[in-house]
């Protein structure tokens, strides 16, 4: 008998070879064993989607010397794992010291791993996806079942909360004096073109300071998605917030992503439940003057600046101005046409979802008249470990109109400079349907609204409009300035409709 040969199979382009063994049974890698000519091919498969810890960086050169396997990389799963913690040690908040650590850790890990692919040729197309965690977080995650209100304090805090209040900073914060976060250099790495700052799995996630990931999305500029998972729930500190804020509007108004078609952000920030408190105020001067909000300001540059992006969307009850969609100077006295005019040329879907406080310390709600202030809502809600309580008072459910209507005329002029959108949705107080407001813009052949509405088909636009009950708004209130832009977005055959909702 004729001794079988696998030379046949070695003739075969490499492209063809790596066809057939992507639909070998898996795993793949022991096929590399049968012919050293079937590495390649089997790497290339293998090599594609890593998953790294920090604690690994040291072997990635060597990993990744031969160049096939630098060719084959499509997606970084890069885990910081931050310094370790006792059991003892869990149960307190985490001190200075700790996040000095902790960002010490944080900002050398991705310094060294963009360092790496910086050195490498610029092949594009890695997906990188960052997580940061220390071990032990993990391990009291899965114990969470086990955990009670009658845990001892001493021996747990609930849900991450020795790092509630902890954000991860790529380096030393600075003195407010000089600048709030402190700048890091880091290298351009021209082969990234999804990034993700993601939540811990399997953890109760940390916190990274915005900044810092606007300062890492900055390495790249070439890069097409951006996923941001961020934090602006700090209560306790107001001068730490704006300063986080104000780093942040600083590092995204100097961003330059002209490939960028996708960008999403998670940036939550829960509405008080006491309604009688005066909010914070989030945009001033460093004399303490009240000022536009920056953050809101830079946002609108940034969306504005990248001339491919398709669909954004900014989510979690975001505290924000008008001007995010519109210089408030500006809202209804120049020409839409004008030169200076904002565009959003490529713009598909746009997703906006916003709180009921503005960021310079009102409301975007009025006392409900008809409420009694402190009756049925007087009450008190017990709030995790050593924090104060918070007393629930619920009484704001009429929209101003000094106050939204501006937010309102600006949306609605911004809609009309994005001539390729398919949907709009903008939300606020989503959890409280009563108070709630949705507004859909939505393009021909975008199906939504209510099932009554479906009768208006979707060869045209609609705005499909919706007032909580509690609001005092309806379609009296819409009608001016704003019906006649929605009206000449949507054109003579196109629909406008404005529904109130009760529960």
């Amino acid at each position: 008998m004729a001794e079988r040969s696998p030379s046949a199979l070695l003739t075969l382009p490499p492209e063809l070879l790596l066809l057939i063994i992507r639909y070998l049974p898996h795993p793949h890698s022991p096929y590399a064993s049968v012919c050293r000519a079937f590495l390649p091919a089997v790497e290339s498969i293998t090599f594609h989607a890593i998953h790294l810890k920090s604690t690994d960086l040291p072997r990635l050169p060597t990993l990744f010397t031969p160049a096939h396997r630098r060719r084959a990389l499509g997606s970084i799963d890069f885990d910081v794992v931050l310094p370790p913690y006792d059991s003892k040690t869990q149960a307190r908040r985490e001190t200075e010291e700790d996040q000095r650590r902790n960002n010490a850790v944080f900002g050398a890990a991705v310094q060294q791993l963009l360092g790496e692919l910086a050195s490498w040729d610029a092949k594009g197309g890695i997906t990188l996806i960052v997580r940061a965690y220390a071990e032990i977080d993990e391990l009291r995650y899965k114990n969470l079942d086990d955990w009670s209100w009658n845990t001892p304090k001493t021996e747990a805090l609930p849900e991450g909360g020795r790092y509630k209040y902890s954000f991860l900073h790529l380096g030393e914060m600075q003195d407010e004096g000089e600048g709030g976060e402190a700048e890091i250099q880091l290298p351009i790495v021209p082969n990234v073109e999804a990034f993700y700052a993601a939540p811990s799995q399997n953890t109760y996630s940390r916190h990274y300071a915005a900044a810092a990931v606007a300062t890492i999305t900055r390495c790249f500029p070439r890069l097409r998605h951006a996923v941001w998972s961020l934090w602006d729930s700090e209560h306790k500190d107001v001068r730490f917030r704006k300063r986080m804020r104000s780093d942040f509007a600083r590092i995204i108004a100097r961003l330059q992503l002209p490939n960028l078609t996708t960008l999403s952000i998670d940036y939550p920030s829960s509405s008080p439940l006491d309604h009688a408190i005066s909010p914070p105020v989030l945009c001033t001067s460093p004399a303490g003057v009240p000022t536009a909000d920056p953050l809101s300001r830079a946002l609108h540059a940034l969306t504005t600046r990248c001339p491919l992006l398709k669909n954004f969307s900014l989510t979690c009850e975001v505290v924000l101005s008008p001007e995010i969609f519109w210089p408030t100077h500006d809202i209804m006295n120049s020409d839409d046409n004008a030169p200076e005019s904002p565009i959003w040329p490529c713009m598909e879907e746009y997703h906006l979802s916003m709180n009921m406080l503005t960021p310079a310390g009102g409301w975007y709600y009025l006392p409900d008249p008809n409420l009694e202030k402190y009756d049925d809502d007087d009450y008190w809600v017990d709030s995790s470990d050593s924090e104060p309580e918070e007393r629930c008072r619920s009484f704001r459910t009429r929209l101003d109109p000094a106050e939204f209507r501006p937010l309102l005329q600006a949306m609605s002029r911004a809609v009309r400079r994005m001539p390729k959108l398919r949907r709009f949705l903008f939300e606020m107080n989503r959890l409280d349907s009563e108070s709630s407001v949705e507004i859909h813009g939505l393009g021909v052949g975008q199906p939504g609204g209510l099932t009554e509405w479906q009768e208006d088909g979707t060869s045209v636009r609609r705005w499909h409009v919706y007032f909580g009950s509690e609001t005092g708004w309806g379609a009296t209130d819409v009608e001016g300035d704003v019906g006649a832009m929605w009206k000449g977005w949507v054109g003579h055959a196109g629909v406008v409709r404005v529904h109130t909702w009760s529960v």
